[in-house]
């Protein structure tokens, strides 16, 4: 920036996304373009030998920007194998040669902090075991395996769904999954050296009766902590290893969950189906006292063992895939149903094709092109075998950006501009300068000025500095390219009414160039770097005390070189830590 700022109105670009609607499919018609790949026809390397595929994972393994994918089986080795995508292809590789009973389910995660993405998956109904594999980035061959360690090796078999995120507001990830003999849910802790540590420890969250399976997550309550959802449930953690099940619809305890914002604002919705058995397709809304479930369909799902919420005709609003299976060979009209969202809770019904088995099938960009394709994966009809269709729609629209003008008016210039959730209504609002913007819901919509209240006048940094559930802010007291190094902070109180408090000590500089907050080291306290336009000022750094509001925000200096520019941080050296960027001119 320096001091030749560009100063301009405040404005969103929004991409203007034209979308096909055609079809090329073995069925009735569907609103995308869809090209169909088949390892039947020698599109897709044949997996196998194994005749029951389990599992499936869309994921960037070899960190080059595009998805590749895991096929899991059991009955024979290989269990793991992954498809490297390249130029105009797949290639096969071994995960793991030997045979494993893999059940359905898996997730992904930077298990050991290197930068790349480690896989998971647990044993079926004869294992008592959850595997973790090590990603051997940048090492691949085509024949060799990952090294394999143990999550679980006691306790009663079968592991169907899996899924990580940061449950307890730690700013650390857990792994949930269930196990289905033991008729619980565990929440799992990453080992600080996940290496050297077999079995990990974990903790029971939930046990009852019955079986349970499905996994996702959302914020279901607005708290700003990632929920649990799943077995007809969402889990809201309460404190320590304690978590509250949240009953949306008991019936739905064996059954596929996605959850999503279905309809703008509110809670986010969840969908269910049964993916072992017959039943309703049906997608639940929060009603402010009580789950009310639609149903999605006028008929029963046949196994509808593939459930995912993504934009897929990049509308911007979230549609959802559905897919039957063809178990044992029977069901021969399955169906792979798409249902366009328009953001409000009407949804169009197309169908990608008819006639093919999809169990654990994913959504995910598989050709780098921008939107999202399907991996058809069969479980046991016609296998070993792979399906893969490719979305044809426009994919990036780069070329066809709108400007959309916030704010003719604004008071005085602003250095930084952020978006967060500030009156917890589900929309990203814009924040800069003393003020912050209220998403109207429409790129062309009326966003209102909201003033955080004085001295702040320029907003330096967005973050639940409180851990309270919701977003405060950090800023000076100067306006604009002033010379101010007089911080305070505001703190919200959940609705977008925030309170100012001066008990940050100033720092030393003019004005702002960068700002990046996070915990550096890996403890409890959130830390704030900071550098600024005057030379020789190093970088500082300032500590949230553990009583935000009593006690004084204190800085040291951390390091005395500074570009006086922008700051991000990021693990750069891959030793599980958070490094500094330092920008440029």
């Amino acid at each position: 920036m320096r001091s030749s700022f560009l100063f301009i109105t405040i404005f969103i670009i929004i991409a203007t996304v034209a979308i096909l609607f055609a079809t090329c499919n073995k069925s009735t018609s569907s609103s995308n373009v869809w090209t169909h790949l088949s390892s039947k026809k020698g599109d897709i390397p044949t997996p196998g030998p194994s005749t029951e595929q389990t599992a499936s994972l869309i994921l960037d393994v070899d960190r080059d920007g595009i998805n590749d994918f895991i096929i899991g089986s059991r009955v024979r080795g290989p269990s793991l194998l992954w498809y490297r995508r390249g130029r105009s292809g797949w290639t096969k590789y071994i995960i793991d040669n030997s045979f494993l009973p893999i059940e359905a389910g898996g997730a992904f995660y930077d298990i050991d902090g290197d930068g790349d993405l480690d896989v998971v998956f647990g044993g079926d109904r004869t294992s008592n075991k959850v595997w973790w594999w090590e990603n051997p980035y940048p090492n691949y061959d085509p024949t060799t395996s990952w090294t394999r360690r143990e999550i679980k090796n006691s306790g009663l078999n079968m592991h169907h769904d899996m899924i990580f995120g940061d449950f307890d507001g730690d700013g650390k990830a857990e792994l949930a999954f269930w196990n289905q003999c033991a008729k619980k849910l565990f929440v799992a802790e990453i080992p600080s050296d996940p290496k050297n540590t077999q079995p990990w420890s974990y903790t029971e969250i939930f046990s009852n009766s019955f079986e349970s399976e499905g996994l996702d997550k959302a914020d279901i309550d607005g708290d700003g902590k990632i929920d649990i959802v799943g077995g007809g449930r969402w889990f809201k953690h309460s404190s320590g290893a304690s978590y509250i099940p949240m009953v949306i619809d008991d019936n739905q305890r064996f059954s596929r969950v996605a959850a999503g914002q279905l309809k703008k604002g509110g809670r986010p919705e969840v969908v269910f189906v049964v993916g072992d058995g017959i039943g309703q397709l049906k997608w639940y809304e929060w009603t402010h006292s009580s789950w009310i479930g639609h149903d999605l369909l006028s008929f029963n799902v046949d196994h509808g063992h593939s459930l995912a919420i993504e934009d897929i005709n990049g509308d911007g609003n979230l549609d959802i895939f559905c897919a039957e299976m063809r178990l044992d060979g029977g069901n021969s009209d399955a169906k792979m149903w798409i249902f366009l969202g328009d953001g409000n809770g009407n949804f169009t019904r197309t169908v990608v094709a008819t006639g093919y088995d999809n169990h654990e099938s994913k959504l995910g960009d598989l050709d780098g092109d921008g939107d999202n394709d399907i991996l058809g994966k069969p479980y046991n009809w016609e296998t070993p075998s792979l399906d893969i269709w490719l979305n044809n729609g426009t994919g990036l629209t780069l070329d066809r950006w709108q400007r959309h003008v916030i704010d003719q008016n604004k008071l005085w210039r602003a250095i930084f501009i952020a978006s967060a959730d500030i009156d917890g209504d589900g929309k990203k609002d814009i924040i800069t300068g003393g003020w912050w913007y209220k998403n109207p819901g429409s790129s062309g919509g009326m966003w209102i000025r909201n003033t955080f209240g004085l001295p702040l006048n320029n907003m330096a940094a967005v973050y639940d500095f409180d851990g309270d559930g919701d977003m405060d802010v950090l800023g000076t007291q100067g306006q604009g390219s002033s010379v101010s190094s007089s911080f305070v902070w505001a703190r919200n109180n959940g609705s977008g009414i925030f309170t100012i408090f001066n008990n940050v000590s100033g720092g030393d500089g003019d004005f702002l160039q960068g700002v990046a907050v996070d915990r550096f080291r890996n403890v409890d306290s959130v830390e704030i770097a900071l550098s600024w336009h005057a030379a020789g000022k190093g970088i500082q750094m300032l500590t949230i005390p553990s009583n935000p509001y009593r006690d004084t925000w204190t800085w040291h200096k951390i390091s005395n070189t500074s570009q006086d520019e922008a700051l991000s941080a990021g693990d750069i050296d891959r030793d599980s830590d958070l490094d500094l960027l330092l920008g440029t001119e």
